[in-house]
Formats: C-alpha cells, sequence, structure tokens
C-alpha cells in the first residue's frame, strides 16, 4: 500500500514537472517579436486570413498619402510574423469602416496608443509664453466643443476671452485676419496649417492632449499579439520611424529641397552652457541632465550633429553667442538683447521658482515683496536675480 501510495506521488510530481515545463516553453518570449509559442501557433494558423485595418488620411506622421508611422508598424508587423493587413483610407471625422482602426480618442482604454499630440496656442505674431499665467489682455479663438476644457487648462491667464468656432478653418481664417489674436488647436491635425502660413506656436497646453489610438477588435488573441509586439516595437523602432515622419513633413512643408537639406545637415551646431542642475550638469565628461535629454531629441528628429562646449560662466556663454562661436543656448541667461536677430522657442518645460530655506523658518511668504528685509541666494545674472533686483532685493 505505502509502496503504491509513493507511486503516486512520484507520478503526480513527475506530471506537474512536466506542465510547468511546457508551460513555461510555451510561454517563452521570442526576443525579435516577443511573442510567445502559443502565440505563433495561432499566426500560423490564421496567415491566410486577411485583416481589415482602417486609417484616416491627411494627418501629417500617421498617414500621409500612404506613409506614416502606423504603415512602418504594421509593415514591420507582416514582416515579422507573416500576418496580412488590407488597409484601407478613411476620411478624418468619418467611422472607419473596419473594427481594427487609427481612431482619435480621449482615452487609451484597452486600445493601443499610438501617438499623443497635444493642443497649443497659435498666434499670427511672434509671441512665446513660458506659462500660462504670462498670458493677459488676449482674444482667443476656440471650437464651441472645447471652451471648457481651454477655459480650465489657461486658467492662469489673467483677462482672456474666447470665441467659439465651428471649424479649425474659421478659426485660421479669423487669425489671417487678426479678429482674433491666437486660436487653440491640436498641432498635429493643424501642422500643415502652422508651418506652410508660418504661424507660431506661442504656448504649449501640454496638459491637454489628443491620443491616436490602435482602436482593437473583438479577437483577444489577435488583439494580444498586437498589444505585445507593439510594445516591442515601440522600444526598437518606433522613435526612429516618429524622427523621419516629422522631419520628413517640416522640410516638405516648407519646401526645403534635398540641396538645402543637406547643406543644413553637413554642419556640426554647438550648444553653449554652465553647469546648472537638473538641466546642466556633466557626468564622466558627458553632457547630461533635462536641457541635454530635449537636445538630444531634436539632434534626432533633425538628423544633425551637436557640440557641447562648457563655460565657467554666463558672461562668457553670451559672449561666444554674440560673436556667433555657439549656435544656440539655454535662454535662462538673464538677457534679452543681444547682438543679433535671435529666436526663442516654447519652455519645454513649465518654469517655476521655488524659495527655500534652511531649517524651520517663520517666514512668510505672499508675494515677491515679503523678500525685501531677506538676504537671498541666486545665481549671478541670471533671470532671477535680475528679477529680484528689479523688486528692491
Amino acid at each position: 500500500m505505502m509502496k503504491k501510495r509513493s507511486l503516486i506521488v512520484v507520478l503526480c510530481a513527475f506530471f506537474a514537472i512536466v506542465g510547468i515545463g511546457l508551460i513555461y516553453f510555451f510561454g517563452i518570449e521570442d526576443k525579435r517579436t516577443s511573442l510567445t509559442v502559443f502565440q505563433k501557433k495561432w499566426i500560423e494558423r490564421n496567415k491566410n486570413k486577411v485583416i481589415d485595418f482602417s486609417v484616416f488620411s491627411g494627418v501629417p506622421i500617421i498617414n500621409n498619402n500612404g506613409n506614416g508611422i502606423v504603415f512602418d508598424f504594421l509593415n514591420s508587423l507582416e514582416s515579422d510574423t507573416g500576418l496580412e493587413f488590407n488597409k484601407l483610407s478613411y476620411p478624418l471625422g468619418k467611422e472607419p469602416s473596419s473594427d481594427y482602426s487609427v481612431t482619435i480618442s480621449d482615452k487609451v482604454g484597452n486600445n493601443i496608443l499610438l501617438y499623443e499630440d497635444n493642443y497649443a496656442l497659435v498666434t499670427k505674431k511672434k509671441l512665446h509664453f513660458n506659462s500660462s499665467s504670462e498670458i493677459s489682455n488676449f482674444k482667443i479663438g476656440v471650437l464651441k466643443n472645447n471652451i471648457d476644457e481651454v477655459n480650465t487648462y489657461l486658467s492662469g491667464s489673467s483677462n482672456i476671452s474666447f470665441t467659439p468656432f465651428d471649424s479649425e478653418q474659421l478659426m485660421f481664417g479669423s487669425l489671417q485676419e487678426e479678429g482674433v489674436d491666437g486660436i487653440v488647436v491640436p498641432k498635429l491635425d493643424c501642422l500643415q496649417q502652422i508651418i506652410k502660413d508660418n504661424y507660431h506656436i506661442a504656448y504649449n497646453i501640454s496638459e491637454y492632449t489628443k491620443k491616436y489610438v490602435i482602436s482593437l477588435g473583438n479577437n483577444k488573441k489577435l488583439n494580444n499579439i498586437l498589444k505585445k509586439y507593439f510594445e516591442n516595437y515601440r522600444k526598437s523602432k518606433y522613435k526612429k520611424s516618429v524622427n523621419k515622419y516629422f522631419a520628413d513633413a517640416y522640410f516638405t512643408l516648407n519646401k526645403i529641397d534635398e540641396r538645402e537639406q543637406t547643406s543644413f545637415r553637413s554642419k556640426r551646431y554647438s550648444y553653449g552652457f554652465v553647469i546648472k542642475p537638473p538641466y546642466e550638469v556633466t557626468l564622466n565628461g558627458t553632457m547630461k541632465g533635462i536641457n541635454s535629454s530635449i537636445i538630444k531629441d531634436f539632434s534626432n528628429v533633425a538628423n544633425i550633429e551637436i557640440d557641447y562646449k562648457r563655460y565657467s560662466s554666463i558672461e562668457n556663454v553670451v559672449k561666444d553667442f554674440n560673436e556667433n562661436k555657439i549656435d544656440f543656448i539655454s535662454g535662462d541667461v538673464g538677457v534679452s538683447k543681444f547682438d543679433m536677430d535671435v529666436y526663442n522657442t516654447v519652455s519645454p518645460y513649465s518654469n517655476t521658482v521655488s524659495v527655500i530655506t534652511k531649517g524651520i523658518s517663520n517666514l512668510s511668504l505672499n508675494n515677491v515683496s515679503s523678500l525685501k528685509s531677506e538676504n537671498v541666494l541666486c545665481v549671478k545674472n541670471s533671470k532671477i536675480s535680475k528679477y529680484l533686483k528689479a523688486n528692491g532685493i
């Protein structure tokens, strides 16, 4: 009896080990696609079934005449798995003709986030605001359905008014005729008109987003394959695809020919900086920090090379910039007038100032005037130092 029980225990253990081994084997992910053996078997059984996939047309980067990031993704998926998609085009604003499609949504939900855009305040005049609090006495055009959202995200502004419109085209017409000071539109949808008509992005409303998603159908196995493959694709190929189509759109819309593009990309550009954590720092001789991350992204999009030149003082940075020895610098140098025409970009991050004290302090700050009796430390010749001095501190 004991022998029989021992045999049963051994057999149970054996089958358990075999079962775990099989689950592990079929659950192993392929390095190239991140798909499991189970998922690959499903693909083999469904290779001959063409899957309808709808993509709206006329939006740069997403789909412009059959080219864009969604097609790069689908082509890569087809090449790596053998699945086949019937790519259907449909007008933006209409309903897609298939369950699997690229659509615009406020939420990702159970779908795949393909690209996230944000709204921006676009102006005819060359303006830029670092925060919504700098926007004042402004008449802004918005779509009727977006007034509440825009009002929420521009709540820090003062004395602004909204003019409602039924379409983005009417908004651009009013902006051109100076019926409004600026309009709030999604950047990607309106990229073509912004670039072609030389409008300016005066302020990025980064919190107010518009999501381009891959909407999924009812086939759970196909949905899991698409999600898993896209995660792998995002890490390896996605950014290169976005950079390519963004640069192509910019050069095409600005009518910059191949010769001019080659000339632009053949030059090595230089960025001057002083150590200023967390924006400008070096580690083992390599440029790090927030600004470095932004500049590297720009370098990849534009396909150009950038050198970093470190200075001991802001004065030396400005001196070399005025003498054209460096091409661009951080805007936080405490200088508003240079020996040449300069262009200020929209701030890539929110600029806020904190007053920090050591230990317990009874200091109460209702406004900047509360600092007048205090000794305040700040970076020499920075915007902060000049602002404090202007306020008698």
